[in-house]
């Protein structure tokens, strides 16, 4: 039985927008206002080329309740980050089955562009109703065609009835969790069970024109978590970051006036005694706290102890959290979410 177009939207989380193009589902969590917002180049924004990033799948997942005993489907995988890994996470009553992966551990070296490619596999489950998560890569633009279960078997979709609008840089797009999965705002919501639309962008920093493209939703919590990007450009002074954030969170604040919104301080990295322009490292988070004070039902948390302070837990050493430092992440943030929400 080979899943249609309406099907496969009833099915996938996260995603605003789903198409069907020669053959192959596409999954966008952009609108098409935010993805032009993107591609202007008039705006000019230092962090997409072509619009790669902003075409991921970060946070984009399949969840169905199905009483077959099979499942095959072919990903078509499309560079969309300098980052050659990736895996496509396929769980069975919430628990981890099987992986399309492109490395079983950590690379030394995964920051270059991978080959396109297309992947074929099938899953065989055991007899009787059960609960199928499919996880789409952070890193990659994943097509999908040939989504087949057993003819004459059931298809439920699973929805969770809160959402969750996740802003943010390279750690909340996903960099760099060796499983999908394993992202700290995947972790999170799937603990929250809340449906997550993942806005982040790899290199991003606060964008005040951006948090005024609503989506045909209303979040039941937001997220924020810039500033280390902001921190780390040579041309942000302390007065621009201000102005910034500040305009960022009131924008989300008129678009969508009844969301809790949560303002995440930068975690750890190891470079931050360097001097930059910005100021001082922690000083961000003072920054960020003091803006979010100005808005009604606006929360800050600092994340600065999110992860431990040691390169072990960051995939590359410095920065970005592997699977083990985005556990940490979620574990840290979910006992700080749980008293606001």
């Amino acid at each position: 039985m080979k899943l249609n177009l309406n099907q496969i939207k009833s099915i996938t989380q996260g995603a605003v927008n789903v198409f069907e193009k020669d053959g192959y589902f596409e999954f966008h969590r952009f609108t098409p206002e935010q993805e032009d917002l993107y591609s202007n180049p008039i705006i000019n924004r230092p962090v997409v080329v072509g619009n790669l990033k902003v075409l991921t799948t970060a946070s984009v997942k399949l969840r169905f309740l199905t009483n077959s005993n099979t499942l095959t489907f072919t990903a078509k995988l499309i560079n969309g980050t300098y980052r050659e890994i990736y895996s496509i996470d396929v769980f069975v009553n919430g628990k981890l089955f099987e992986s399309i992966c492109s490395h079983e551990t950590m690379p030394e070296n995964y920051g270059e562009r991978i080959e396109d490619k297309e992947v074929t596999k099938i899953f065989n489950f055991d007899n009787g109703e059960k609960e199928i998560t499919i996880y789409l890569p952070f890193s990659t633009i994943t097509l999908l065609k040939d989504f087949c279960l057993d003819d004459n078997s059931t298809i439920t979709p699973i929805k969770p009835t809160k959402k969750l609008l996740a802003f943010g840089d390279s750690i909340t797009h996903g960099y760099d969790c060796l499983h999908s999965h394993k992202s700290y705002i995947n972790l999170v919501a799937t603990a929250l069970d809340y449906e997550v639309y993942n806005k982040a962008i790899g290199g991003e920093r606060f964008f005040p024109e951006f948090a005024l493209c609503s989506d045909s939703f209303t979040p039941d919590l937001i997220t924020i978590a810039y500033g280390t990007n902001d921190w780390s450009n040579n041309n942000t002074k302390p007065n621009d970051l201000i102005n910034s954030s500040s305009q960022f969170i009131g924008n989300l604040r008129k678009v969508y006036k009844s969301s809790k919104i949560v303002v995440i301080g930068p975690i750890w990295r190891k470079d931050l005694e360097e001097e930059k322009p910005c100021g001082k490292f922690r000083d961000v988070a003072k920054m960020l706290e003091q803006q979010s004070k100005k808005f009604e039902n606006v929360y800050f948390i600092d994340g600065f102890n999110f992860v431990p302070h040691d390169p072990i837990y960051y995939a590359d050493k410095r920065l970005h959290p592997n699977n083990k430092g985005f556990e940490h992440y979620a574990k840290n943030l979910l006992k700080e979410l749980n008293k606001i929400i």
